[in-house]
């Protein structure tokens, strides 16, 4: 090639440089992405019910028939096209180049597509997305390669292989980390069901928080024992399995396949389902939809149950778990319930009454009053199963149980703890971490106390100010309690951790906390925080003001203190020195270095318990 033509298909260095910096933006997009997948990276405004998660669990967050996560996909392509973008600098753009620029701006324009239909936004898809859409304008507006050689294409096709392949390994090394933890707790959990099951009767009292409470009919939440309402398998059995499942979860699924083929061998295992659709649409007890026809499938099986029995019931939950729940239409489904013999119009009649509704309502109520927030949740004679994403977990659970030939019994003594008593189970579990330390603190209560207890909460939240009375009110009634209060504003504007504003006002306040420890130390800070704790919905300049001035602060230095570069610094190393513990959402409490994944059910609080039990 001569100079002349190096010259006409050269690229102008501005356009390259922007194309450059726009897909760099696509690579760390799509890479943050890939690292909360492989690392368990908390990603600010990606937690638990966020976009992010919803995305990630819609049928869009994976790629079809092999499960890789599109966000995988994405960051392999951003790679290889950006090492390729750069090679061709002097040359100009391949045609093969062009066209793989086109194909992947179709898939970013369809993807954003799905954000908008489904109106979950994640900024991380965005940012990769945009990035995208720039890089191919650039590309389409460049100039063009003498040459019609494959090349630049095989620069692409060559670094997205590789990082496919690394991807791949980070993969496994995940699986293998949450395998090791599942395999775990499988045995931790087989252990207690084996040895609550031995002997030739289950324990006479049900235990409820930290007491014992006389094991009668009235005392029980199911006073005919823990069952479901459909029952395959002897009702007078050693092994009693209870699964509550989601027709669209593909884990239960998995479960359901693992039960199906135990059952072929065995015929001392009895199993009975109850529904959990995680689904906004009939359950109260989820904030996103993860299945979005979880709802009406529950129905559908509920409906063959009324109109044909418990054959109609077990016919029907195999077509759905076949068809993983779903059914597109009505003409659908009336081609499914003929297939099965079922009258199709009395079929939709039923499923589309209150009576199906009723059903699946009052399985969640028991779902939520057993502490219930995944599916499947599996219980056998009584006991819950943990690790069940274990391969093969129920019936691996079966093979050890039944080595220690237990009697066969009806559910009648099966009684599992009421919710509170699984979270203060699953705090005991965890393990304790040595939390990060703040560069601004002042605690509540002893300087060094042996009951350590540390909150990272949003002074403009409810459910943080009802954390923080308990905890108070606690160590101000003992003299061996430290509580630390660690600042997580949910507003980007002060938070940069964070990746959603709900709190317009939390910068304000927690601005206003660190100013007041500042002008006057601990006693200045606490006075402020619990005013602005009790004081959430009031909150406005004049008012805090006024409250300064109550607390003897001068209220116009506290205003010009909270505007200091240090307040600023002290709000956003407080947020995240919390996120690198790793957790989803506020308040984040830990006690004595032990997370807790949950501390409430309704209007019931289990702190108290754990406090107590910690101080033991």
């Amino acid at each position: 090639m001569n100079e002349k033509t190096v010259a006409q298909t050269s690229m102008k260095p501005g356009p390259h440089v922007i194309a450059i910096i726009a897909l760099l933006a696509a690579v760390v997009g799509s890479g943050m992405l890939v690292l909360q997948h492989i690392a368990g990276l908390a990603l600010p405004g990606c937690g638990v019910g966020s976009a992010c998660a919803q995305l990630s669990a819609s049928a869009w967050g994976k790629v079809p028939g092999i499960g890789w996560p599109v966000s995988h996909v994405g960051f392999a392509y951003f790679l290889g096209v950006l090492i390729a973008w750069i090679r061709a600098r002097n040359t100009g753009v391949s045609p093969s180049l062009i066209l793989l620029a086109r194909v992947g701006v179709l898939a970013s324009v369809m993807f954003l597509i799905v954000m908008g239909t489904m109106k979950h936004f994640c900024v991380y898809c965005v940012v990769a997305h945009v990035g995208n859409f720039i890089f191919w304008l650039i590309v389409e507006s460049s100039a063009k390669s003498a040459s019609r050689g494959h090349t630049q294409l095989a620069t692409a096709v060559g670094t997205f292989v590789v990082a496919s392949l690394a991807l791949a390994l980070g993969e496994l090394q995940q699986k293998e980390t949450v395998k090791k933890e599942g395999e775990k707790q499988l045995a931790e959990s087989t252990e207690k069901i084996v040895k609550a099951s031995s002997g030739t009767a289950q324990q006479s009292s049900v235990t409820i928080g930290s007491s014992k409470s006389p094991d009668t009919a009235q005392s029980r939440r199911w006073p005919n024992g823990f069952t479901g309402r459909h029952r395959r398998g002897p009702e007078n059995a050693p092994i009693r399995i209870v699964l509550l499942s989601d027709f669209q979860c593909p884990d239960c699924l998995r479960t359901e396949q693992d039960i199906a083929q135990m059952l072929t061998a065995r015929n001392d295992v009895s199993v009975s389902f109850r529904h959990f659709p995680m689904c906004t649409m009939c359950n109260p007890y989820v904030n996103m939809d993860l299945h979005q026809n979880a709802c009406w499938a529950a129905r559908a099986s509920e409906a063959a149950a009324m109109l044909y029995g418990e054959d109609g019931f077990w016919k029907m939950h195999k077509w759905l778990f076949d068809h993983k729940g779903l059914f597109k239409d009505t003409d659908e489904l009336n081609a499914a319930v003929t297939s099965l013999g079922y009258d199709a119009t009395k079929f939709v009649e039923t499923m589309t009454s209150e009576a199906t509704l009723a059903r699946v309502k009052e399985d969640l109520d028991d779902g939520d009053w057993l502490g219930l927030h995944y599916t499947p949740m599996v219980f056998i004679n009584g006991v819950e199963l943990k690790g069940v994403f274990a391969p093969a977990a129920v019936s691996r659970a079966v093979e050890a149980l039944s080595m220690k030939t237990p009697p066969a019994m009806t559910c009648i003594n099966d009684q599992p703890p009421p919710a509170m008593e699984k979270f203060l189970a699953d705090w005991r579990e965890k393990p304790s971490l040595t939390l990060p330390r703040a560069s601004f603190s002042h605690s509540f209560g002893a300087k060094d106390g042996r009951i350590k207890i540390a909150v990272w909460g949003d002074l403009q939240e409810p459910n943080s100010a009802r954390v923080d009375q308990i905890v108070r009110t606690y160590a101000t009634n003992r003299a061996d309690v430290t509580y630390d209060f660690h600042h997580y504003p949910v507003n980007q504007s002060c938070n940069p951790s964070c990746g959603v504003t709900k709190h317009e006002k939390a910068c304000m306040a927690h601005r206003a906390a660190i100013a007041a420890g500042l002008m006057g130390g601990a006693d200045a800070y606490w006075n402020m925080h619990i005013w602005l704790m009790t004081n959430q919905t009031a909150l406005s300049t004049d008012a805090l003001a006024g409250a300064a001035a109550g607390m003897g602060l001068d209220a116009a230095r506290l205003m010009q203190t909270m505007e200091t570069p240090d307040v600023t610094r002290f709000i956003a190393d407080d947020a995240a020195f919390g996120k690198k513990t790793g957790f989803n959402a506020i308040p984040a409490v830990y006690i004595n270095g032990k997370f807790v994944p949950r501390w409430v059910r309704g209007t019931d609080s289990v702190l108290e318990q754990m406090l107590d039990e910690a101080a033991k």
